[in-house]
């Protein structure tokens, strides 16, 4: 397992937060995630196979965006 953090934009409360993760955890490959409101950060565990592009995807669908460093 890989883990990789991403800053996402557009969060504001815990409610977002947890609309993250639901959205990654969904993901088949994603072992862990832990979302940071304060940090505006989602550390994700995952499968070697589960790439970039799928995160991004998961978190527009789920109505926010990941910040590209």
């Amino acid at each position: 397992m890989e883990t990789k953090t991403y800053s996402i934009k557009g969060m504001g409360c815990s409610g977002c937060t947890d609309t993250v993760k639901a959205a990654l955890e969904a993901l088949e490959g994603i072992e862990k995630v832990q979302v940071d409101l304060e940090s505006a950060t989602a550390s994700v565990s995952k499968a070697p196979g589960i790439n970039d592009e799928q995160i991004t995807e998961a978190v527009q669908a789920a109505g926010y965006e990941v910040v590209q460093s």
